[in-house]
């Protein structure tokens, strides 16, 4: 999927935190990652599940089903700069037929670490878009606000589980936000690794799923709370922080996390085989404008909408959404 975000006034954005990286231009990054599904009640690193048993189409009956969810856990090292992964979980994959007999991986037989179309390569159960924000406040009790979140399906070319022309009804889709404020830290001086901002509760600044979105079964994973009071949580939408202050700068790590809710009622693994490369997701962030969103949009497109450009990895564009 490649994302595209946008920021508003007072807002730049960077992928190295380098005050002399830092743009208005729109961030385009793109990951290519064989995603398989997942289930998480807020997104956390160390909070991701998934099962062996689920039925055909997608569901697991929590009562009676005796095979238990199993914790995913990336602690596998294997680069794959095309995903933008540093490790994976080779039990996950293991258990999907991925890898070798031990769900392992080399650079030989992980073709998701180059250009190659194969779908055999690396599975996993997510995928980070990661950037740095520099927002410049002009007013006092400002907040920056995520205010569009997007995904975009190619309406021309998708095929649904039919087989005929079309896209699917799926809303399967999660993405997290997560932003740590590395002001007194890390304020445009380089990337900020000293802690996994997505495994800190705390740094999640919202769930949100499409509208309508639902699960099989209410009750979350390894927890009582209901799944249905996760997904598009928050009733004042995605805030990543207010700053108090006139005339104050501050920095952020932003990670947007994007899965395949495997609990979702329209997870079927037909749909997204169907639809390989053909999502796109816009997000745009404001300082103190906008309204913050509460759930994914959606609709499809026809054209390329990048006008012919071809991006790789990281890069900036001017003139995209002017």
């Amino acid at each position: 999927m490649e994302v595209k975000t946008k920021v508003g006034s007072n807002l730049l954005i960077s992928t190295t935190n380098l005050d002399a990286d830092y743009t208005s231009n729109t961030l385009i990054q793109t990951r290519k990652a064989l995603l398989e599904p997942v289930s998480s009640i807020n997104g956390t690193t160390s909070k991701f599940f998934y099962t062996l048993d689920a039925k055909a189409d997608g569901s697991k009956n929590q009562t009676t089903d005796v095979t238990p969810y199993v914790a995913y856990n990336e602690d596998v090292t294997l680069a794959n700069a095309v995903a933008g992964k540093a490790k994976y979980d080779d039990n996950f994959n293991k258990a999907y037929g991925l890898g070798d007999t031990d769900g392992q991986f080399t650079s030989s037989n992980n073709t998701l670490t180059t250009d190659d179309p194969a779908r055999d390569g690396t599975g996993f159960g997510y995928v980070d878009y990661t950037f740095y924000l520099k927002a410049t406040t002009d007013a006092t009790n400002q907040e920056i606000r995520m205010t569009q979140c997007d995904i975009d399906k190619n309406g021309s070319s998708a095929l649904k589980t039919d087989g005929t022309d079309g896209v699917d009804n799926d809303e399967a889709w999660r993405v997290a936000i997560f932003a740590y404020d590395v002001t007194s830290t890390k304020a445009g001086t380089g990337v900020y690794t000293a802690t996994d901002i997505a495994d800190v509760a705390a740094n999640q600044k919202g769930l949100i799923g499409m509208t309508g979105a639902a699960y099989f079964n209410n009750t979350a994973v390894s927890t009582t709370t209901a799944k249905a009071a996760v997904v598009n949580n928050g009733s004042s939408g995605v805030v990543l922080d207010t700053i108090d202050d006139a005339n104050v700068t501050k920095y952020y790590k932003v990670v947007v996390r994007l899965w395949l809710e495997g609990e979702d009622t329209t997870c079927n693994s037909r749909t997204y085989a169907a639809l390989t490369d053909m999502y796109s997701l816009d997000l745009k962030f404001e300082l103190g404008q906008g309204t913050a969103v509460q759930n994914i949009s959606t609709n499809t497109f026809d054209a390329d909408r990048t006008s012919g450009k071809t991006f790789t990895g990281d890069q900036y564009d001017a003139t995209f959404g002017e």
